[in-house]
Protein backbone atom coordinates (compact mmCIF):
# COMPACT_ATOMS: atom_id res chain seq x y z
CA UNK A 1 0.00 0.00 0.00
CA UNK A 2 2.60 2.31 0.67
CA UNK A 3 4.54 1.88 -2.54
CA UNK A 4 1.15 3.24 -4.50
CA UNK A 5 1.34 6.17 -2.60
CA UNK A 6 5.06 6.91 -3.49
CA UNK A 7 4.42 6.12 -7.21
CA UNK A 8 1.16 8.29 -7.24
CA UNK A 9 3.02 11.05 -4.79
CA UNK A 10 5.41 11.27 -7.68
CA UNK A 11 3.16 10.54 -10.68
CA UNK A 12 1.06 14.03 -9.17
CA UNK A 13 4.70 15.79 -8.97
CA UNK A 14 5.53 15.07 -12.71
CA UNK A 15 1.61 16.10 -13.56
CA UNK A 16 2.21 19.07 -11.99
CA UNK A 17 5.49 19.81 -13.26
CA UNK A 18 3.95 19.20 -16.77
CA UNK A 19 1.32 21.48 -16.29
CA UNK A 20 3.76 24.64 -14.89
CA UNK A 21 5.62 24.23 -18.09
CA UNK A 22 3.51 24.11 -20.19
CA UNK A 23 1.91 27.43 -18.67
CA UNK A 24 5.38 28.93 -18.56
CA UNK A 25 5.89 28.09 -22.41
CA UNK A 26 2.44 29.54 -23.02
CA UNK A 27 3.26 32.96 -21.47
CA UNK A 28 7.20 33.10 -21.68
CA UNK A 29 8.14 31.99 -25.53
CA UNK A 30 6.53 34.47 -28.18
CA UNK A 31 4.36 32.40 -30.84
CA UNK A 32 6.04 31.41 -33.91
CA UNK A 33 5.33 33.95 -37.19
CA UNK A 34 2.53 32.69 -38.65
CA UNK A 35 -0.33 34.59 -40.58
CA UNK A 36 -0.52 38.26 -40.34
CA UNK A 37 -3.79 39.52 -39.51
CA UNK A 38 -5.90 41.38 -42.19
CA UNK A 39 -6.83 45.19 -41.72
CA UNK A 40 -10.19 44.89 -40.14
CA UNK A 41 -8.26 42.33 -37.55
CA UNK A 42 -5.67 44.45 -36.95
CA UNK A 43 -8.68 47.67 -36.54
CA UNK A 44 -10.68 45.95 -34.40
CA UNK A 45 -7.65 44.72 -31.84
CA UNK A 46 -6.08 48.39 -31.57
CA UNK A 47 -9.72 49.08 -31.08
CA UNK A 48 -10.56 46.50 -28.73
CA UNK A 49 -7.14 48.01 -26.83
CA UNK A 50 -8.08 51.66 -26.83
CA UNK A 51 -11.55 51.13 -25.28
CA UNK A 52 -9.85 48.45 -22.87
CA UNK A 53 -7.22 51.04 -21.70
CA UNK A 54 -9.07 54.12 -22.15
CA UNK A 55 -12.48 53.36 -21.28
CA UNK A 56 -13.84 54.98 -23.96
CA UNK A 57 -17.50 55.91 -24.39
CA UNK A 58 -19.46 55.14 -27.29
CA UNK A 59 -19.50 58.53 -29.33
CA UNK A 60 -15.50 58.17 -28.64
CA UNK A 61 -15.34 55.21 -30.23
CA UNK A 62 -17.72 55.96 -33.28
CA UNK A 63 -15.27 59.08 -34.12
CA UNK A 64 -11.88 57.25 -33.42
CA UNK A 65 -12.78 53.90 -35.20
CA UNK A 66 -12.62 55.32 -38.81
CA UNK A 67 -9.37 57.57 -37.87
CA UNK A 68 -7.96 54.06 -36.94
CA UNK A 69 -9.27 52.25 -40.04
CA UNK A 70 -7.48 54.48 -42.40
CA UNK A 71 -3.99 54.68 -41.28
CA UNK A 72 -3.86 50.85 -40.55
CA UNK A 73 -5.05 50.27 -44.08
CA UNK A 74 -2.48 52.78 -45.10
CA UNK A 75 0.04 50.99 -42.75
CA UNK A 76 -0.92 47.68 -44.58
CA UNK A 77 0.10 49.36 -47.92
CA UNK A 78 3.17 50.82 -46.78
CA UNK A 79 3.81 47.34 -45.63
CA UNK A 80 3.10 45.11 -48.64
CA UNK A 81 5.38 48.03 -50.91
CA UNK A 82 8.42 47.67 -48.08
CA UNK A 83 7.90 43.90 -48.67
CA UNK A 84 8.38 44.31 -52.40
CA UNK A 85 11.23 46.92 -52.48
CA UNK A 86 13.14 44.50 -50.11
CA UNK A 87 12.84 41.70 -52.00
CA UNK A 88 13.59 43.31 -55.44
CA UNK A 89 16.69 44.93 -53.27
CA UNK A 90 17.41 41.13 -51.81
CA UNK A 91 17.47 39.93 -55.77
CA UNK A 92 19.35 42.67 -57.21
CA UNK A 93 22.18 41.72 -54.56
CA UNK A 94 22.21 38.19 -55.02
CA UNK A 95 22.45 38.54 -59.00
CA UNK A 96 25.63 40.27 -58.22
CA UNK A 97 27.10 38.33 -55.63
CA UNK A 98 26.51 35.83 -58.13
CA UNK A 99 28.89 36.98 -60.56
CA UNK A 100 32.01 36.23 -58.39
CA UNK A 101 30.96 32.38 -57.81
CA UNK A 102 31.77 29.67 -59.51
CA UNK A 103 29.77 27.27 -60.27
CA UNK A 104 29.72 24.70 -57.31
CA UNK A 105 28.92 28.13 -55.67
CA UNK A 106 26.19 29.25 -57.72
CA UNK A 107 24.91 25.84 -57.57
CA UNK A 108 25.20 26.20 -52.86
CA UNK A 109 24.01 29.83 -53.18
CA UNK A 110 20.88 28.52 -55.54
CA UNK A 111 19.78 26.39 -52.44
CA UNK A 112 20.48 29.02 -49.84
CA UNK A 113 18.16 31.37 -52.13
CA UNK A 114 15.48 28.22 -51.98
CA UNK A 115 15.92 28.18 -48.64
CA UNK A 116 15.37 31.63 -47.27
CA UNK A 117 12.16 32.12 -49.96
CA UNK A 118 10.36 29.84 -47.43
CA UNK A 119 10.19 32.21 -45.02
CA UNK A 120 7.58 34.74 -46.05
CA UNK A 121 9.36 35.78 -49.73
CA UNK A 122 6.35 35.56 -51.17
CA UNK A 123 6.02 38.72 -53.03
Amino acid sequence: MKRWKIILAFAAVFVAGAVVGGLAVMRFVPPPLGRVPDAAEMTAHMMRRLKADLALRPDQEASIQPILAHSVEESVGLHREFLHWMGDNIDACDLEIETFLDAKQKAQFESIRAKRSHFGNDR
